[in-house]
């Protein structure tokens, strides 16, 4: 049978079943019945009884449980899908009457960092140890964005990153721990990918009016396409343009909470 297509195999089984069965019932009703011919009335009426009293059942069991065994694993993934469908559909709807704007952190209530002067350079004023990761809060403040002095959306930094980049730095390099600049961990390479660029590839931009399934969207999207880092937050400006100012913050978390009401 084949692999490729369990539906036909499932009904080929079943068809199987039933005419195995069918076969045994008429068999054994005829050997029993033609045993009893030539004997009285009696004995043949009572012949009849037996075999139809014993062996229907059984195989009406049989049958049912074959079939059952074959067939309740599609009633089961139909009735699973109906309700994936049903909590989707359920979800979409909440996160489609929700406007970005509602749910995102306001700026000036975002933990994040600023570079000064806007253009990257300012990354060497800030220490790894001493500014970024004295931010972080377990459970609470994982990432980090980083803006610009003019409000420009740059980085979102991830904290296992971070860490990770600390704990790579060898003990006889010229960098070490302590003096480590935010600069350093933007130029840092690997696999062939600069984390400056994996940092900034982890954040999407979306408008205010934007609906939250708008925003959920551009954020999974992304996140396909920056590995392995991923995209978890999306900046907020008033155009969903990267080149205008930093209104808001929104994260997968801020999505869930709605999500799950």
């Amino acid at each position: 049978m084949s692999q490729d297509n369990p539906g036909a195999n499932r009904f080929s089984i079943a068809k199987l079943v039933l005419l195995i069965s069918g076969a045994a019932i008429l068999l054994t009703s005829a050997i029993a019945l033609i045993a009893a011919i030539g004997v009285n009335n009696q004995t043949f009426l009572q012949t009849s009884d037996r075999v139809f009293t014993s062996i229907l059942p059984l195989v009406s069991t049989w049958v049912g449980t074959v079939m059952a065994f074959y067939f309740s694993k599609d009633n089961f993934d139909a009735a699973q899908q109906s309700v994936r469908d049903t909590y989707k559909d359920m979800f979409q709807d909440r996160l489609k009457s929700k406007k970005v704007e509602e749910v995102m952190i306001p700026f000036e209530k975002i933990t994040g960092m600023t570079i000064d002067p806007d253009d990257d350079g300012g990354a060497g004023k800030i220490k790894i140890l001493e500014h970024l990761i004295k931010k972080l809060e377990p459970g609470k403040v994982t990432r980090i964005p980083i803006f610009s002095k003019s409000k420009l959306g740059k980085y979102i930094i991830h904290e296992s990153y971070l860490y990770k980049y600390i704990s790579q730095i060898p003990v006889d390099a010229t960098i070490k721990p302590e003096t480590a600049t935010f600069k350093d961990f933007l130029n840092h390479e690997e696999n062939g990918k600069k984390y400056g660029d994996l940092m900034t590839g982890a954040v999407v931009f979306v408008s205010l009016n934007d609906s939250l399934s708008e925003a959920k969207e551009k954020i999974e999207a992304q996140g396909k396409k920056n590995a392995p880092v991923g995209c978890q937050d999306a900046f907020v400006t008033e155009d969903g343009n990267s080149t205008s100012p930093v209104l808001g913050w929104l994260s997968n978390s801020d999505v869930l909470k709605v999500i799950q009401g």
